[in-house]
C-alpha cells in the first residue's frame, strides 16, 4: 500500500470509492486498515471520506523538501480547506507564495497568520515591514508599522550577533548588506526560509533604487514642489529612510526660501554626524562631509549632494540680494566678483537689482552662461599702449602692486582682452593672492573658450585651486606666460 497514493487523490478532488482506491493499489484488507487508524471514513457502502489532516499535511512537508512547489501547494490549500485554522498550512502557503515571488498572494496567507499566530508575532512583524515598503496595504498595518521597531521583530537565524546587525541593516533600509550577510549565512548553515526573505528584500532594494532614481530625476529637473509631494505621500506608505527623510527635509527649505526670502537659521549642533549635522541645519557642513566621504564614488549619483548643492546655491543667492551693497564694494576693491551659478530667474533678478548702478559691467559666463561676473567698469578713454608698457616694466621690476593698479585700469575699460585678465592674475600669483588670481582666471579662461582663443589656463587654475604655493609654482613654470 502507498499511502501517497491516497493523498494523491484526496488533493486532485477524485471521488474515494473503494473501486477508486483499489485501481489505486489498496486491497480490501487496507481500506479496513485505513478506516481502523481513522485515515478514511465509510459513510455509506462504497464510499469514504478523508480524515489524514496530519498524514497529508507531512506529504506536503515532502513535497516541499523536494522543490515540488506545485503539488505541495495543493496538499496545503487541501489541508486549509479540510480545517480553516491550520496554522502549518497556512504558514506554510505564506512562504510558498514569498518562494514564488507573489507578494499580493502572500499578503492574503500573512493577513491570516498575523492575527492567529501570535507566538511568532515578532518574525512576522519584520515581514510586514519590508510589505509596507512595496505594497499598498490596509491602513490598519500601516498604523501598526508606525509602532514596529528592532526589539518587537526579528528573524528566524540562531546566532544573535548576526540576527541584530542584519535586523539592524534592515529596519535602516540598508537592503543590500542585509541580503549579503543572509546570504553567507544560508549558505552555511542552510537556514530555513531565508531565500524567502532575501526574494523579498530584493524587491525592497530594487524599490528602493527606483525610488532614488525618481528622486535625483526631480532634483536634477529642480521639480522640489513635486519631490515633496512624492516623498509625503511615500511616508503615509512606509517609514522614509534616512536619505529619503533629509531629501524632504532640504527639498521643503528650498521652496520655503523662495516662497519667503528667509535664510534658515542654524541650531544647536547636538553631534558629529550626518545626521546630527542636517538635524542642525548646518547645510555647509552637511555638503563638505558628503563630499568628503565620496571622494572615490560618484557624488552627482548622491541625492542628498545633489539637494544640499542647490539649497547652498538658494541661501547664496538671497545672502547677494540681502548683502548687495557689500558685494558692490567688493567689486571696486578687487575689480570682479563671481557670483557663482545661478538659474536664469535668479540671474534676471539680479540684473534688475543692478541696472542702474553706473560702475558695474555685468558679463555672464560658463558652460551654460549661467555663472554671473560683475565687474568694475569705468566708461572713459585709456592710454592702452601707455598702460601696458607701463604695467610690463612694473612686473619685470618686481614692482607688483604698481603693475596690479595699471592693470585695474586698463580692465575697467568696456573693451578689455581677456589677455589682461591672466596679467592681472599672474600679478596677484606674485604677491600671493590666490584667491584673487583664481577670479582673474577664470574669468579669463571662459572668455577664451567663448571667443574660441587657443589658450588653456585649466592646470594653473586647478593648482590654484589647492592653495598650494608648490603646486601652482609647478603649474606656472608649463602655462604660456602673458608677460
Amino acid at each position: 500500500m502507498n499511502i501517497y497514493n491516497l493523498y494523491d487523490l484526496v488533493i486532485n478532488d477524485v471521488d474515494l470509492t473503494t473501486t477508486e482506491l483499489k485501481n489505486r493499489g489498496f486491497s480490501t484488507k487496507n481500506l479496513t486498515s485505513l478506516v481502523n487508524e481513522g485515515k478514511l471514513e465509510r459513510y455509506k457502502r462504497g464510499y469514504y471520506l478523508f480524515n489524514d489532516l496530519n498524514g497529508l499535511y507531512k506529504y506536503a512537508e515532502l513535497l516541499y523538501k523536494e522543490k515540488n512547489f506545485i503539488k505541495a501547494k495543493l496538499c496545503f490549500l487541501k489541508c486549509l480547506e479540510i480545517d480553516a485554522q491550520y496554522i502549518k498550512a497556512i504558514e506554510k502557503l505564506f512562504y510558498l507564495e514569498l518562494n514564488a515571488i507573489n507578494y499580493n498572494g502572500a499578503f492574503k496567507y500573512f493577513d491570516m497568520l498575523y492575527h492567529k499566530d501570535t507566538d511568532n508575532r515578532k518574525l512576522y512583524n519584520t515581514y510586514l515591514f519590508l510589505f509596507n515598503y512595496i505594497l499598498d496595504l490596509p491602513q490598519e498595518y500601516r498604523d501598526i508599522v508606525k509602532s514596529i521597531n528592532m526589539d518587537s521583530a526579528d528573524i528566524s537565524i540562531f546566532d544573535n550577533g548576526f540576527k541584530n546587525m542584519i535586523k539592524e541593516d534592515i529596519f535602516y533600509q540598508r537592503f543590500n548588506k542585509a541580503i549579503l550577510k543572509l546570504q553567507t549565512l544560508h549558505d552555511i548553515n542552510n537556514l530555513p526560509y531565508i531565500n524567502e526573505l532575501i526574494n523579498l528584500l530584493y524587491i525592497a532594494r530594487n524599490k528602493q533604487i527606483s525610488n532614488i532614481k525618481k528622486i535625483r530625476e526631480l532634483i536634477i529637473n529642480k521639480k522640489y514642489e513635486e519631490l515633496v509631494l512624492f516623498l509625503s505621500n511615500n511616508s503615509q506608505k512606509y517609514k522614509l529612510s534616512l536619505v529619503e527623510k533629509y531629501s524632504l527635509l532640504i527639498a521643503k527649505e528650498i521652496i520655503n526660501i523662495r516662497k519667503t526670502g528667509k535664510i534658515p537659521e542654524k541650531e544647536k549642533l547636538r553631534g558629529n554626524d550626518l545626521k546630527a549635522v542636517l538635524a542642525a541645519r548646518d547645510y555647509e557642513k552637511a555638503l563638505r562631509m558628503i563630499e568628503a566621504n565620496n571622494k572615490f564614488q560618484d557624488i552627482n549619483a548622491n541625492v542628498l549632494y545633489l539637494l544640499l548643492k542647490d539649497l547652498i546655491k538658494e541661501i547664496q543667492n538671497v545672502q547677494i540680494i540681502h548683502n548687495l551693497d557689500n558685494i558692490l564694494a567688493k567689486v571696486k576693491e578687487d575689480g570682479l566678483v563671481i557670483l557663482g551659478e545661478m538659474e536664469d530667474k535668479e540671474i534676471k533678478n539680479i540684473l534688475n537689482k543692478l541696472k542702474d548702478i553706473p560702475f558695474i559691467s555685468c558679463m555672464l559666463i560658463g558652460d551654460n552662461d549661467n555663472i554671473l561676473v560683475l565687474r568694475y567698469y569705468e566708461d572713459k578713454d585709456v592710454d592702452y599702449d601707455y598702460l601696458l608698457g607701463n604695467s610690463h616694466h612694473a612686473y619685470f621690476e618686481y614692482d607688483y602692486p604698481k603693475c596690479i593698479a595699471l592693470l585695474r585700469e586698463l580692465s575697467a575699460a568696456p573693451d578689455v582682452s581677456p589677455v589682461t585678465y591672466v596679467k592681472l592674475a599672474y600679478a596677484y600669483i606674485a604677491i600671493g593672492n590666490y584667491e584673487l588670481a583664481l577670479k582673474y582666471l577664470t574669468v579669463a579662461n571662459h572668455l577664451n573658450k567663448k571667443f574660441n582663443v587657443a589658450v588653456d589656463n585649466s592646470e594653473l587654475i586647478e593648482s590654484l585651486e589647492t592653495n598650494n604655493p608648490e603646486l601652482v609654482h609647478i603649474a606656472l613654470q608649463r602655462s604660456l606666460k602673458p608677460f
